[in-house]
């Protein structure tokens, strides 16, 4: 019977001391959280002061002022084909690629029939010329009778500016 009350005098013993380690524990760690979470919600006394110099934009919206024109030379329309081979002239002042060339195609009635559309990849610095090729290539071009073209409106959608790397 000794033996049973000693046993149960140490559970218990131990049970009072896992409590009140426990309970020390958490009033230390309530107590560093609250700090923790005070000083990252008070505003700070520090102030910055921030100067700018002049910056180029690494980015120009692609525009009119680009300066950039497309001319057709040679049409090749017919027997179920549609291509036109051209020129980019670039007579601004920045570089540009991927240039969006895009063609309307009319019939004779000034009916929208069909859109083309080809990336120009290669970089058109300013005085450049660069040549294009557009072809019909969609699906949807091969339904289309090119009988029944009549005109087309061949424009530069967009572009990508070229960061001059001398200023960066």
């Amino acid at each position: 019977m000794e033996l049973i009350k000693q046993f149960f005098a140490k559970i218990i013993s131990g049970f009072l001391m896992g409590v009140g380690f426990v309970t020390a524990a958490g009033l230390l760690g309530s107590y560093a959280i609250s700090n923790m979470t005070r000083s990252a919600i008070e505003p700070t006394t520090t102030s910055t002061v921030t100067t700018t110099s002049s910056y180029e934009s690494r980015y120009k919206e692609y525009n009119e002022t680009a300066k950039l024109s497309a001319r057709v030379n040679t049409e090749k329309i017919g027997d179920g084909s549609f291509v036109l081979l051209g020129e980019i002239d670039n007579k601004g002042e920045d570089a540009w690629q991927m240039v969006n060339l895009q063609a309307d195609l009319f019939n004779e009635k000034g009916q929208f029939i069909e859109q083309c559309t080809e990336y120009v990849s290669q970089i058109v610095r300013p005085g450049d010329t660069v040549n294009f090729k557009l072809a019909c290539k969609s699906r949807s071009c091969n339904s289309v009778d090119v009988n029944d073209f009549d005109s087309y409106k061949l424009t530069i959608v967009s572009a990508h500016f070229v960061q001059n790397k001398s200023t960066e």
